[in-house]
Parts: structure tokens; sequence; C-alpha cells
């Protein structure tokens, strides 16, 4: 047999061997993907990633899917999800471009003046005491701290008369709920002592104590329009917003923030007694709720038939100041002056609007003129 047949016989066999192969690498596939897949890959379809995406038109036109749900309750996931949008308006301001100048005191000697700003003033005195003792100082004598529950006049630092601001901000929907449940069991709302029956009051608390949805809806407003002033603030002085969940997760952190930017360089020993001292006591006289049994998440209680006057509450405040953007934000005499029940709120429109007669404020703008 010649060289050139044996090739050609070569040739075609190669070629029968090659069309062989693709025909059973196709045969195998389909099977594959036909009868194979869905069998293994049913419990894990890459489509099941867009779950985590929350809107109307993504879910719907998922596929449904066999993997166990959790239970839902869509008027507090609802009223989680305003506090998750409020809390995006809510602002620091560290930068050099923030006003930091020292403020001139009576005695003709300049000195920083440093706010620490919340609505509520229960539990500040005894964070503001772990805090000196974490320094080992007396802030308040020592870097000039000043606890106050007014919100800054508007205009820049030579108005609202500090250097520097700490805010401290709670969930506002949980907040207004402790707030109203303090009120109904009389507990002052300056004191910074709590009852065995406040720590243990739990959502249904509400439906025997006379806390209307209205009234919680009032209360919700107030404690938006006091932040939506100190985010204003925050567009142009140096501030440090400190969350009061992050206190109670991770206080160590939270406390080396707070004196560095008052002006202290925290040791962390004395950090580390500070807050085996006194963390859990700020905690609760903050109105923190204790954490979760894996230390990662602070658990609130709101009842369920306020979670809609809670999100029309947070959702109208954003749209008529364009998301808190809008200048000035609404006020706090307008709560009153439009409804009766306000008088019930605990805290006063008195003592969260600018502070015109301070010693070192000035109002020169006439929402804060007419008192806020």
């Amino acid at each position: 047999m010649s060289i050139k047949y044996r090739t050609r016989i070569q040739a075609c066999i190669a070629a029968v061997g090659i069309f062989v192969g693709i025909a059973l690498g196709s045969v195998g596939t389909y099977f594959y993907l036909v009868q194979y897949e869905p069998k293994i890959l049913a419990t894990f379809h890459p489509q099941q990633e867009a779950l985590l995406v929350d809107t109307p038109s993504v879910l719907a036109a998922l596929p449904t899917v066999s993997t166990p749900q959790k239970p839902q309750n869509n008027g507090l996931d609802r009223l989680w999800n305003s506090n998750n949008l409020f809390d995006s308006t809510l602002r620091s301001c560290l930068s050099d471009e923030c006003y930091n100048s020292p403020v001139t005191y009576k005695d003709g000697v300049k000195r920083d003046r440093i706010g620490f700003l919340a609505p509520d003033p229960r539990g500040m005195d005894t964070l503001l005491g772990m805090l000196n003792k974490a320094a080992k100082k007396d802030l308040a004598k020592d870097f000039n701290v000043v606890l106050d529950t007014h919100v800054p006049p508007y205009g820049y630092g030579k108005n609202h008369g500090w250097t520097r601001i700490v805010r401290f901000v709670h969930r506002v929907t949980p907040q207004a709920a402790s707030l109203l449940r303090r009120m109904q069991t009389s507990e002052p709302s300056g004191d910074t002592t709590t009852t065995t029956a406040t720590a243990a009051a739990t959502a249904s608390d509400f439906a025997a104590s006379g806390i209307t949805p209205s009234l919680y809806e009032l209360q919700v407003r107030q404690l938006i329009r006091w932040h939506c002033r100190l985010s204003h603030v925050a567009a142009h002085t140096r501030m440090l917003t400190v969350y009061a969940d992050d206190l109670a997760i991770r206080p160590v952190p939270e406390i080396y923030q707070i004196l560095s930017f008052v002006g202290y360089r925290g040791n962390r020993g004395d950090i580390l007694d500070a807050v085996k001292a006194m963390h859990a006591q700020v905690i609760q006289e903050l109105g923190v709720a204790q954490l979760s049994t894996q230390g990662t998440l602070v658990q609130h209680e709101v009842d369920a038939s306020l979670s809609e006057a809670g999100v029309k509450a947070i959702t109208e405040e954003m749209s008529h100041t364009d998301g808190l953007q809008k200048w000035p934000c609404q006020t706090f005499n307008h709560l009153v002056s439009t409804s009766k029940e306000s008088a019930r709120l605990p805290l006063k429109a008195a003592t969260l609007a600018a502070n015109c007669s301070g010693e070192y404020v000035i109002c020169s703008v006439p929402v804060d003129k007419r008192g806020g």
C-alpha cells in the first residue's frame, strides 16, 4: 500500500473521530444542563442574589424559590427602613474647612467651647462621667465641654458660640417610643435615674397608656426637626455625630473617637476601666435596649399599631424639606401651633429651639428670634 493511500485513510479516521467527539460532547452537555443542573443548582440560583434588592419590580420578576423565608412584619419593616432613610441625612463635619474657632469668654480669653448636644438630656450627665473617668480629667473644666439640648441658632460659629459640637443620636422611632413611655410613668424629663418599671416596659404598654398614633407621630417629627437643625449646622461647623447604638455595641472605639475630637489622646487601659465600671449604667440611662445574645445588634421595641404613624412622620418630614436639606428646617413652634396634642410632648419647644438668651449665643435670623 502506498504512502499516499495510508495518509488518506488516516486523515479520514481522524475526521470521523473528531466528528464523533463533538457529537458526544454536545449530547453530554445537553444532559448536564437539562437533567442535572436543576437538581444540583436549584437550591442556589444566581438570580436569588437579587432578593437582596428591595424593590417591587425586581421582586415581582423573580421565580418562586423553595428556600425558607423569615416571617415578615411589613409595618415594622417599613418603619425600620424609614429610620434608615432618615439616618442617611445625618452629617458630621470633620475636615479642616469646617469652622473650628475658639470662643472669646467674658474674661477676654479665647478658649475652645465644645457642645455635647442631644434633644433629651436623660443619661447625658452619666455619659460625661464615664468620659471623665476614661480621660482621668474633668472635661467640663479642662476642655470646656458643655451639655445642652438647644439647637444652635442659624448663622456661623460667631452666632452659635461653639468651637466644636458632638451630636448624640438615637434611632428616632424607638427614642420617640421611649420618651412617651417615660412620660406615662411620670418620670421627669431631665431625671437621670430610671425605675425598674420603666426599664422593663415593653411595646404592649402602649395599649393601656393612652399614647395615640397621632401623639407618637408628633414626637417623631419633633426629634427629626431637632436633628435637621444640627445637620444644617454641620454644613459649616466642625461636628462629630455619635450614635447611641454604637456606644452600646462598641463603646471603646467610640470613646476614643469622642475624646480625640474633644482634644484628648485616650489611653486604652483607662477607657477599658471606665467601660467596665460605668457602661451598663450609661446604656440603661440613655434608653438603649439591651444587646442581642450575639452582642451584635441593638434591639428596639415599637408597638406595631404605631408603625404607620412613624412612617408617615418620617416620610412627610423628608418630603417637605427635600431630605432635610431645604433651609430653614421645619420649626418646633409649628408643631405647637398646628396641634393641641403637642402640649403633651415631654420635650418642650423652649428646651429644643435656639437659646437666644444664652451667654454666647446671637440670634440673627427671624425664625430663631421668633422662638424656633
